[in-house]
């Protein structure tokens, strides 16, 4: 089951628009939730340890529609949620495809879908500029507030709500009333996913600033000036690792910021860094796949691509899965580099 999952990730399609509506029930809210952010866990490292995947690349289903994926995908009580650009979030059943049901928004929904309790959260496209809180059990949005250009990876603490937005601002809301609890103006665009660990939260920015910030406040704890932009989020391990436009992979120290080292790849990188065990994975757009030293960021293998890579790889039990813009899907031993398995899917892999 587990398997499966995560390689929807890929070859998750959509479906079709006579798709019955979403319909709460108490099988839904015990099942379990293996990836429920854009990252999969808090700290965005974008590894699934515990898998029982054979890195082979087997059609489960796929379906097809007239829209387009519009956002990244979770996995919230066993069923794949993908929000579309036919102002419909869709859920299904991760084991044959099936059709869990649809919810409708007023708008195109451009954030991974993240849930609390019985409550949805969804930002809707630049024209909307918000975020809402859904009610699944009535499909009701229970509240609404005023987030622009909002970024693709909210994250739940506790019982907040944490979006960043276009305009430079990160807002930590009430969960269930919507209320502002507090917010951080940075100094540049935030369009990267949000990451968390011990107490800070991490939001890189387009000037090329990573900034640490007090979950409880909003208060920046540290902030530590990199080159060039930051488009792709910070994987959190026992180091904050972080990789910018100008290609440089950054290992930094959590407690403060500082750099502990620093490895120049040879394309730009727009994606967030992979971490499991002492390995740091990365995809960039001058068609490589890097495994680092996640201790000094000396490289182990290198796989050439050849491809842009904007969807940052995921690391599944012992493989590496990464996908380009033109649709190839490549499987990779995560102990060499070696290709395990490669095939194609229709359109851009771009989350």
């Amino acid at each position: 089951m587990r398997r499966q999952c995560l390689m929807l990730f890929f070859l998750g399609l959509a479906a079709a628009s006579c798709a019955p509506r979403f319909t709460y029930t108490d099988e839904f809210a015990k099942a379990e939730s293996p990836w429920p952010y854009y990252r999969g866990d808090l700290q965005s490292r974008g590894a699934y340890p515990e898998s029982g995947y054979n890195g082979k690349l087997q059609l489960l289903w796929s379906d097809k529609f007239s829209y387009r994926i519009a956002a990244p995908m979770t996995i919230q009580h066993d069923r794949l949620v993908v929000p579309t650009t036919g102002k419909r979030i869709h859920f299904y059943n991760t084991s044959d495809g099936s059709m869990f049901g649809q919810l409708r928004l007023h708008g195109t929904g451009q954030t991974a879908v993240v849930l609390k309790d019985t409550l949805l959260y969804s930002a809707l496209s630049p024209h909307r500029n918000r975020v809402e809180a859904i009610n699944l059990k009535t499909r009701k949005a229970i509240w609404r507030v005023s987030v622009k250009d909002a970024a693709p990876a909210p994250i739940i603490l506790n019982d907040r709500l944490i979006i960043s937005s276009g305009d430079g601002i990160l807002y930590a809301l009430d969960a269930y009333t919507g209320h502002r609890l507090w917010d951080f103006k940075g100094s540049g665009r935030f369009t990267a996913p949000t990451a968390y660990a011990d107490g800070r939260i991490y939001q890189p920015s387009t000037d090329g600033t990573l900034y640490a910030l007090s979950d409880s406040t909003g208060e920046k704890i540290w902030e530590a000036r990199l080159d060039g932009p930051l488009v792709g989020g910070a994987a959190i391990a026992d180091i904050v690792c972080i990789a910018g436009m100008t290609g440089n992979v950054y290992g930094l120290d959590p407690a403060d910021g500082t750099i502990l080292w620093r490895t120049a790849l040879s394309g730009p990188v727009w994606t967030t860094p992979s971490i499991d065990d002492d390995l740091i994975v990365i995809g960039h757009s001058g068609g490589e796949v890097v495994a680092l030293d996640r201790q000094d960021g000396t490289m182990i293998w290198n796989y050439p691509i050849i491809e842009v890579v904007k969807a940052s790889p995921l690391l599944v039990g012992q493989f590496v899965v990464v996908g380009t813009m033109s649709g190839k899907l490549v499987v990779l031993d995560k102990t060499d580099g070696v290709k395990v398995a490669e095939t194609e899917v229709t359109g851009a892999i771009s989350f």
